[in-house]
């Protein structure tokens, strides 16, 4: 009679995962609180690559040339002259008040 050595290892790790996965059962809080820490640092660990993946790229932006061109520049700077003027000459330029004349007087007692 043979015995297949491949079944027993099969059994035992049959087993193994039986007594680990009846642990768990038994110890739900421990369990949970195993896989809300395993949870948090795999996310830790996420959000560490992502990070240094973001700054890596933001350097190799910043070290890119900066090119200025002019024309459009000088395009930007007269608008915003241009909106500056009419906003000082607004806030200068003096309003008549429309309700000036048609305010009925009361009559006063002397």
């Amino acid at each position: 009679m043979k015995i297949n050595l491949e079944k027993i290892k099969n059994l035992r790790k049959i087993n193994l995962f039986s007594m680990l996965f009846s642990w768990m059962a038994e110890h739900i809080l421990f369990s949970c609180l195993i896989f809300f820490f395993l949870a948090l640092l795999i996310s830790f660990l996420i959000f560490i690559k992502c990070y240094f993946v973001a700054k890596s790229i933001e350097s190799e932006k910043l070290n890119a040339n900066f090119i200025l061109k002019e024309d459009i520049y000088n395009k930007i700077l007269k608008t915003w002259q241009e909106q500056d003027k009419k906003i000082k000459e607004a806030e200068n330029k003096q309003y008549t008040d429309p309700f000036e004349n048609k305010i009925p007087q009361t009559a006063t007692k002397d």
